[in-house]
């Protein structure tokens, strides 16, 4: 559903100065409706601006009045003119907005998300706490319905996959960008999106010589193992590289365990996208070769956004 807000100032030219707001609802998608549920209305914060000006945007924190929440501008009025309904940092959140020659206002009430909170799968109502790490932070975020991955925006726009321990970072979209998101969808295979969206493009403009895959709730990656006692102790002078060729040279010879462990530790200081892309694809030929194919998708396709390397697009293929 696409909601647009429309406020109407005469300016006063006709001897009388009419100020007043109302909401239009279009329908992008077959059965598609707006929300239904009746939220508490104890629980609200409410916020105010001048005529006209209708603080529509949600604060980065939704905090119940009279704990700390903070009112702007001297006025108050009464939100009569429609209310629009957000996804937001796990929850559903309905703002009712108003506007007259006096002032704007917007009181926000809200509810957690759960899967069953939405009707379509697409819509990301996926449980905060299937991303722990999220609950604390101040960027806008949205969970999957099936809570396998999320979406984040903030400084460093990410997905995160594995309940926060695998993050991959989006390339080309600047955080003031985020001001134009209008909506988030959750495509299980974005296979028949993107060759939608490549066939619009120029050949130059595709950028992605990949194709995603569906990251299932039954894909597990395995816990990282300990450090091999050899590797106890080793000083890392190359932003993470010495851990990646020490990963490789075990993965090499078989020692399975000790290569995930110091792929692991070089995920913690490497920041060269194309060195974390590396050992990513290490730790998908390890799973691979225990005989683990969806965890090594998962770490085939991060690799694959951090750097293309016709390699690992092969074995990624041949896994999907």
């Amino acid at each position: 559903m696409l909601q647009e807000l429309v406020v109407y100032d005469n300016g006063g030219c006709s001897g009388v100065h009419l100020v007043d707001g109302g909401l239009d609802v279009v329908s992008l998608t077959a059965r598609a409706a707006l929300p239904k549920q009746k939220l508490a209305a104890d629980e609200q914060m409410c916020v105010n601006a001048g005529s006209g000006e209708i603080p529509w945007r949600l604060p980065a924190e939704l905090v119940v009045d009279g704990e700390g929440a903070a009112e702007e501008g001297d006025d108050t009025c009464t939100p009569m003119d429609g209310a629009i309904w957000q996804l937001h940092r796990g929850r559903l959140v309905k703002s009712a907005v108003g506007t007259d020659v006096n002032a704007s206002c917007a009181c926000h009430s809200w509810v957690s998300l759960a899967p069953k909170s939405c009707s379509s799968r697409a819509d990301p109502c996926g449980r905060v706490e299937a991303f722990p790490s999220l609950a604390p932070r101040t960027e806008d975020f949205w969970i999957a319905g099936d809570e396998t991955a999320a979406l984040v925006l903030g400084e460093s726009p990410a997905i995160l996959t594995a309940g926060g321990r695998t993050r991959v970072r989006i390339r080309g979209f600047s955080p003031g960008e985020r001001e134009t998101v209008i909506g988030v969808r959750h495509h299980e295979d974005a296979a028949p999106l993107l060759r939608a969206g490549a066939r619009a493009l120029k050949p130059a403009q595709r950028v992605l010589p990949w194709v995603p895959v569906a990251l299932r709730s039954t894909v597990a990656l395995p816990p990282v193992p300990a450090l091999a006692p050899e590797d106890v102790g080793l000083e890392e002078r190359r932003g993470g590289r010495d851990w990646g060729n020490r990963c490789f040279a075990h993965f090499k010879a078989k020692r399975y365990d000790a290569a995930a462990a110091a792929c692991a530790r070089g995920l913690e200081l490497a920041r060269d996208e194309s060195v974390r892309g590396a050992m990513y694809y290490s730790l998908g030929r390890v799973a691979e070769a225990r005989g683990n194919s969806g965890a090594a998708v998962v770490y085939y396709r991060t690799s694959l956004v951090l750097r293309y390397d016709e390699e690992t697009e092969r074995r990624y293929r041949r896994l999907r």
